[in-house]
C-alpha cells in the first residue's frame, strides 16, 4: 500500500513538472494529494490492526491473561474463562463456572488442568477439556482472595497464589493441598514470579514496597 501511495505521488510530481507554466495552485494541489495519501496510509494500516485485534474480543471485563505456549487463557467478572488458539486466533467456547467473579486463572504450558482463584476466597482446578466442567478440587481455607497465581515452569504441580491475608500460599495442584503457607510481607501480595532458571526459587512482590525471595525445599 505505501508503496502504490509512492507512486501516484512521483506520478503526480512528474505531471506537475512537466506543465510549462509553475503556479501556486500545482505546488497546493501535489502537496495535498501526497498529505491525504499519506493518511489514506494510515487508516487502512489502523483498519488493519483493528482486524487483528477484533479476533480477541471478548464479551466481558478481564480480569487475568496467562500464556500457555501456543494459546492464551483469560478470566473474566461474570465466572467465565476463555482459551485463545494463537495461531489462528480463534476462540474455544467460553466456560462458565459457578464461583462468581474470578480474579485470576493459571495453568502451565500443554497443560489440561485450569486453577482459579475467586472473590469467595476460593481456589478451584477444573479441566479445560470440558465445556462444562466440575471442580477436580476445591481450596477453601483461605481467608481473603488470591489476586495472582502462578505455576512453576519447572514443576506444574507446584502453584503460587499470592494472597490480600497477607501471604503466599503453595498449592498442590494434583489435589488442592497447602505445601506452605509464607508470611514474608505486613500488607497484600500482588505479585508472584518463578525463577525460569533455578528450580523453586520465588520471588513475591507486595503493597508493603518491598520484595522476597524464597528458595523453597524439596
Amino acid at each position: 500500500m505505501r508503496q502504490l501511495c509512492s507512486g501516484i505521488l512521483i506520478l503526480l510530481i512528474d505531471l506537475a513538472n512537466s506543465s510549462a507554466i509553475r503556479t501556486g495552485w500545482d505546488f497546493f494541489l501535489v502537496n495535498h494529494v501526497a498529505l491525504s495519501l499519506d493518511r489514506l496510509t494510515l487508516r487502512i494500516q489502523l483498519l488493519t490492526l483493528t482486524i487483528f485485534l477484533s479476533a480477541f474480543i471478548c464479551t466481558i471485563q478481564i480480569n487475568s491473561i496467562e500464556w500457555m505456549g501456543s494459546s492464551i487463557l483469560t478470566s473474566s467478572s461474570d465466572g467465565s474463562y476463555a482459551i485463545w488458539d494463537l495461531r489462528d486466533r480463534k476462540i474455544k467456547p467460553q466456560v462458565k463456572v459457578n464461583v462468581g467473579a474470578i480474579v485470576y486463572a493459571a495453568t502451565s504450558e500443554n497443560s489440561d488442568k485450569v486453577v482459579l482463584s475467586t472473590e469467595h476466597c476460593d481456589i478451584l482446578a477444573y479441566d479445560s477439556r470440558m465445556t462444562q466442567p466440575e471442580p477436580l478440587w476445591t481450596l477453601t481455607k483461605l481467608t481473603a482472595p488470591a489476586r495472582r497465581l502462578k505455576t512453576s515452569p519447572h514443576d506444574s504441580s507446584i502453584l503460587a497464589a499470592g494472597t490480600d491475608e497477607p501471604s503466599t500460599v503453595i498449592v498442590d495442584t494434583t489435589d488442592g493441598g497447602i505445601k506452605k503457607e509464607l508470611y514474608h510481607h505486613k500488607d497484600f501480595v500482588r505479585g508472584v514470579a518463578w525463577n525460569p532458571e533455578t528450580p523453586r526459587v520465588l520471588y513475591c512482590g507486595s503493597w508493603d514496597k518491598t520484595v522476597s525471595m524464597v528458595k523453597l525445599g524439596p
